[in-house]
């Protein structure tokens, strides 16, 4: 033998699982799912390997009805490659190898106690299902679904899903029930979506519910935000003729009591993200309630806002019985310099967020703005840039426009948020009230700068109205508005 030659020999016979499959081939003549009992490994893990084997000619298989049976061929080793397999089974001492023995009896007396129904009538199958002459194969197929048992066992990855359940059609309680085990089972393998789980998930079709238990741990997992997001909007000019009736009430409701934890390494990439997400959540949902969520999601890493790069120092994400898409927010996310240190911070709930401009040393917001949207004091910018502060403080007021408002209207004001103004500039807070029916009035403070500005608006009739604005300039204006 040359050394090519060895070199794949004993590549072969590196591998733990192929050196049990030999020992056992050697003694008998065995099928995939024989091996597979004994050694208590996976039916496609067992044929993976079989595959290397027969490859390098050390196993030869035959068919006998619908079953495949394999043997160790040693007539295919030269004398060395069998004195070299003889050292290694008669030197190796191993508890898994003993086992794989000690199971070898039982197998075997258990095919010799089974007819196999499926290998005594090959070639014979017309006779026993062609309608007219006899059901045997039909009841023969059906009646084992009515005892519970293994349904089906699928290698995804590197890792094992298998799928157990019963079918009973005299139980009308639970008539289906189906149980999924796996370890390490890649879910999804896509450009947008790669996430490997071990799921454990019972599921029971109820005669008033379907009823959904279980776990799924996502050890790893990468994920491309904005491409799972992407979708295509209808264009404007698309009439639809006939469109879909609305989808009705779900025929069976839903009773879920589910668990997803995720491990180390679940990546998240897109919308200015690129971190990582830990923690675990209890999905909880029954007939007529609400689905909940409880628990904790943590993310770390960077986010990119305002052009710039910010380090996540904490996000949470905090479920107390809240709706999914409503958590708990407290995130904060910084820019840090030599001597100034500025950031974003975020509280309140995903519907209701409250946002923030932090600094250290404390400094106006929008000394704060300026230095984390362009890395240097406001005195240094220039009059376009400050515009771009503007936009951002708008950004930012977007969300505490809630807040603000809801503070408004407990004070008896009918407008207060952060707003446009063309007098100062850019970004106001802005609080106003009609004083009269067809007068109102306002006042602003710029975020951007220095400067106050007081309006003064007088509605004529519909659409329009006068206004009069008092501030860095004085003016006057005729508005008129349609709606669309």
């Amino acid at each position: 033998m040359d050394l090519d030659a060895w070199s794949a020999c004993l590549k072969v016979l590196a591998d733990p699982t192929r050196v049990r499959l030999l020992a056992l081939l050697e003694r008998e003549e065995l099928t995939v799912a024989e091996l597979s009992g004994i050694t208590r490994l996976a039916q496609p893990r067992v044929s993976t390997h079989l595959a290397k084997l027969k490859e390098a000619d050390l196993v030869r298989d035959r068919r006998a009805g619908v079953s495949a049976y394999y043997r160790f061929n040693a007539e295919s080793l030269d004398p060395a490659e069998g004195r070299l397999w003889e050292t290694l089974r008669d030197s190796t001492d191993d508890p898994l190898l003993r086992q794989d023995a000690e199971r070898l009896p039982a197998i075997l007396d258990t095919r010799a106690s089974n007819q196999n129904w499926a290998d005594s009538v090959a070639g014979d199958m017309e006779r026993h299902y062609s309608p007219g002459r006899t059901w045997e194969a039909l009841a023969r197929s059906t009646l084992p679904l009515l005892e519970p048992g293994d349904v089906l066992d699928v290698a995804s990855g590197d890792g094992v899903l298998a799928v157990d359940g019963s079918l009973n059609f005299r139980d009308a309680s639970a008539p289906l029930q189906l149980v999924l085990r796996g370890a390490n089972v890649t879910l999804a393998s896509t450009p947008e979506l790669y996430l490997i789980g071990t799921p454990e998930l019972t599921l029971r079709w109820l005669q008033d519910r379907l009823e959904l238990r279980g776990t799924l741990a996502v050890p790893e997992a990468r994920a491309d935000l904005e491409a799972l997001d992407s979708t295509v909007s209808v264009s404007p000019d698309v009439v639809v003729i006939d469109p879909l009736e609305e989808a009705g009430e779900r025929a069976k409701p839903l009773d879920m009591d589910f668990s997803v934890s995720l491990g180390d390494s679940v990546k998240l990439k897109g919308f200015g993200l690129d971190g990582a997400m830990t923690g675990s959540l209890r999905l909880r949902e029954s007939p007529g309630r609400r689905a909940t969520a409880l628990g904790t999601l943590q993310v770390s890493g960077k986010y990119r806002a305002y052009g710039q790069a910010l380090v996540i120092q904490r996000a949470r994400l905090s479920y107390a019985d809240a709706p999914f898409d409503n958590p708990t927010l407290d995130i904060r996310a910084e820019r840090d310099f030599e001597q100034v240190t500025v950031g974003v911070q975020v509280r309140g709930t995903a519907n209701r967020p409250e946002t923030t401009v932090v600094s250290s040393p404390s400094m106006e917001t929008s000394e704060a703005l300026s230095w984390l949207v362009f890395g240097r004091p406001l005195s240094t910018t220039s009059a376009g840039e400050n515009e771009q502060l503007g936009a951002a403080a708008l950004a930012l007021g977007a969300g505490g426009n809630l807040v603000a408002q809801q503070l408004g209207a407990s004070l008896g004001l009918d407008e207060a948020g952060v707003r446009d103004s063309r007098n100062l500039g850019g970004a106001t807070f802005t609080v106003g009230k009609y004083v009269l029916p067809r007068l109102f009035l306002s006042y602003g403070v710029s975020l951007v700068g220095t400067g106050q500005v007081v309006t003064l608006k007088y509605l004529l009739t519909r659409g329009f109205d006068i206004s009069i604005e008092s501030g860095n300039e004085s003016a006057a204006s005729l508005n008129w508005r349609t709606e669309r």
